[in-house]
């Protein structure tokens, strides 16, 4: 009768293993938003850095991001919003 070794996990260096591209996809807001540490953000870099298509998403998320924060008003505090709406000024 055979019997089968155990399957040896590769050495990763304190690393899990590689993502996919759906578990990377899913981890891209948090990378944006910079709410990821060490632990998830390094094989989701590895994924990155391997794979073209998930290089072209972030890329495109990345520039969503900055286009949205262009166009984004400055802020503006209540106060001059209602100075600005106020259908008779006077002087103080």
């Amino acid at each position: 009768m055979w019997t089968l070794a155990p399957l040896r996990q590769p050495k990763t260096l304190g690393v899990r293993r590689l993502m996919n591209c759906q578990e990377a996809r899913e981890s891209f807001s948090m990378l944006l938003d910079g709410e990821l540490g060490l632990t998830e953000r390094v094989p989701l870099e590895l994924h990155v850095n391997a794979c073209e298509g998930c290089q072209r998403r972030l890329e495109y998320l990345r520039e969503l991001r900055e286009l949205e924060q262009r166009a984004r008003p400055t802020t503006v505090t209540r106060d001059v919003m209602r100075f600005g709406s106020a259908k008779t000024w006077r002087p103080r």
